[in-house]
């Protein structure tokens, strides 16, 4: 195989709830998951590694693709900015009155993290029932 760049791609998916990742030109179908993208990342250095060394060559890492979420049960990043914004409300703000980090909430708007557990029924309750806010 000749092979000069190959692509890493990470990708939500709706139908296992988790991220993905894949090394197209590598190896076939899916090889990794995980909840963040940052574990998906991590699991594919180590998918790469080994297909690298089955190759037995060393190819150059191209791009890194990440495709966010459409829609992550009733969170995703557009409806945390968004009900935010809703209170009129900072980052920094909003963040200190749910017990949040301001970097957390940063990566949940970004889509980057998703919030689960405590932080997840809070934002769910808080957008049914703004008064507790």
């Amino acid at each position: 195989m000749n092979l000069k760049k190959y692509t890493r791609l990470i990708e939500w998916s709706d139908e296992d709830q988790c991220y993905l990742g894949s090394l197209p030109e590598l190896l076939q179908g899916h090889c990794c998951h995980g909840d963040s993208v940052e574990e998906v990342a991590r699991h594919l250095d180590e998918c790469e590694e080994m297909a690298l060394e089955s190759l037995g060559e060393e190819p150059q890492r191209g791009v890194q693709v990440f495709v966010p979420a459409r829609k992550r049960n009733w969170i995703n990043s557009n409806s945390i900015a968004t009900l935010r914004a809703s209170f009129g409300l900072s980052q920094q703000e909003f963040a200190s009155r749910i017990g949040a980090s301001l970097s957390t909430l940063q990566k949940w708007e970004r889509g980057e993290r998703k919030p689960s557990g405590s932080s997840a029924k809070l934002l769910e309750v808080v957008s049914k029932h703004p008064e507790v806010l």
